[in-house]
């Protein structure tokens, strides 16, 4: 930590990065909220937001995928599962406190699925798809591993300056791909390089937006 970073590994759940031939370690530098709030102000962090709250009960409709296991079609959100009104309400407070916050916001990519891209458009308003941030829970192991590659390097290789990238996507890539789990849905986990390596610096829970105090 420039303050002394712990330099603690995290070991991605029985693999290593290292093993899939990426360069970047993660590195535990936890910090409490409202110095995690300081420093998304000044830019420069990779934020990855899970989608918000979804329908309970419900699941996508999933048919066999030509890239392995299964998926939806991204054009129908009737066959997937969507966000909640609970959702919805989650996702304009935490647009609500990033505007209140003046937390700067620069590119923003999202999966395909309706609940990932729903959560980014009602946040944020523009917005890229991404299809490589698909939900790598319901494909097969090759490509949930792949999916999980595809965002370790994404999120490795994004160059924010004065601002914050953003992806939006779901709980198993970012486990499969950095080993940290984002729970719960609509949570933010936020991220700074750190020369070749990447510093994992937190996670922002909804509720946790309406504790934290007007900037002076």
């Amino acid at each position: 930590m420039n303050k002394q970073i712990t330099y603690l590994k995290l070991l991605v759940i029985g693999c290593s990065l290292s093993s899939w031939g990426l360069v970047a370690e993660v590195i535990f530098d936890i910090q409490p909220l409202p110095a995690l709030i300081n420093q998304i102000q000044q830019g420069g962090h990779v934020l990855y937001l899970r989608h918000a709250p979804t329908e309970p009960k419900t699941t996508d409709k999933h048919q066999q995928s030509v890239q392995g296991g299964f998926s939806v079609n991204y054009d129908d959100c009737s066959s997937q599962r969507n966000l909640s009104a609970l959702g919805r309400e989650v996702a304009g407070n935490i647009k609500r406190h990033l505007e209140r916050l003046s937390i700067p916001i620069g590119s923003v990519a999202s999966s395909p699925y309706c609940r990932a891209f729903d959560t980014a458009k009602i946040i944020f308003q523009q917005v890229i798809v991404d299809y490589d941030l698909a939900y790598s829970l319901s494909k097969d192991s090759a490509e949930s591993k792949r999916l999980g590659k595809y965002l370790a390097t994404a999120i490795h290789s994004a160059e924010p300056l004065d601002s914050n990238s953003v992806f939006v996507g779901h709980s198993t890539n970012l486990r499969d791909g950095l080993g940290v789990w984002p729970k719960p849905e609509g949570v933010l986990v936020v991220f700074k390089k750190h020369g070749s390596d990447l510093l994992y610096k937190g996670m922002i829970v909804p509720d946790d937006w309406q504790t934290i105090a007007d900037p002076p």
